[in-house]
């Protein structure tokens, strides 16, 4: 009697326990980095500057008197973000995250920024949307 290995079978379970061994590594490696409060700024980094590029996009195409897409894309984001943090006590989910971390109040700024710049990005960021916003209404509204 002969045995006959299905050699496609063997590459497949053989795969498909490589793949389970790599997913369980980067699962730990993942899990490593979320309890980093490094890899917290690293991200909130990576979120604010693409949410700063947009902030001035509208501050740009108000001043302009111009409604597009990217207008109305950052009304939307920042709508968003706005309601994020209003159910959050006006603070970033990111931030406490952080903090529960280990890292003390005060001292969390979330990204690599000076700290006279993070303290206020909140007033300069809001104050900017907030007059963007009126400007569009005034504009849409004569």
């Amino acid at each position: 009697m002969t045995t006959q290995v299905d050699l496609f079978g063997v590459i497949l379970a053989s795969s498909g326990f490589s793949a389970y061994l790599l997913g369980v590594r980067v699962l730990e490696f993942l899990s490593a980095r979320l309890r980093s409060i490094t890899f917290i700024k690293s991200v909130h980094t990576i979120v604010f500057i693409p949410l700063s590029a947009l902030l001035f996009v509208l501050v740009y195409e108000v001043a302009l008197d111009r409604v597009t897409y990217w207008t109305w894309t950052a009304v939307a984001v920042f709508l968003a973000e706005t309601l994020v943090l209003m159910t959050h006590d006006w603070r970033c989910p990111l931030t406490m995250y952080a903090e529960r971390l280990g890292s003390t109040h005060g001292q969390v700024t979330d990204f690599f920024f000076p700290k006279w710049f993070a303290d206020h990005v909140f007033q300069v960021y809001g104050g900017l949307f907030t007059y963007s916003l009126i400007v569009l209404v005034i504009r849409l509204l004569r």
